[in-house]
C-alpha cells in the first residue's frame, strides 16, 4: 500500500458548533496517530471534517481524493 491515499471522514462535525474544522482534523490525526512515521511515510493522508446529514465538507474531501489519485496516476 505504499503511496496509498487515505481519506478519513470525521463525521458529525455539525454537532460541534464551537470546534473549528481545523481543530477536529488535528484531534483526529492525533488520536489515530496519522502523523506517525510508519503511517505518514509514503502515504498521502487527509482528514476532513464533514457532516453526512448536511453534506458539508464532503465535496472538498472527495475532490482532494480524486486530485491525489490523479496526480499519482497521470503525473
Amino acid at each position: 500500500l505504499l503511496g496509498a491515499s487515505l481519506l478519513v471522514l470525521a463525521n458529525k462535525a455539525d454537532l460541534l458548533p464551537a470546534a473549528s474544522s481545523a481543530s477536529v482534523e488535528h484531534d483526529v490525526r492525533q488520536r489515530l496517530q496519522l502523523d506517525a512515521p510508519a503511517v505518514s511515510a509514503g502515504h498521502h493522508v487527509h482528514v476532513a471534517a464533514c457532516s453526512a446529514l448536511t453534506g458539508d465538507g464532503l465535496t472538498p474531501a472527495f475532490r482532494w481524493l480524486l486530485a491525489d489519485v490523479n496526480a499519482r496516476l497521470y503525473a
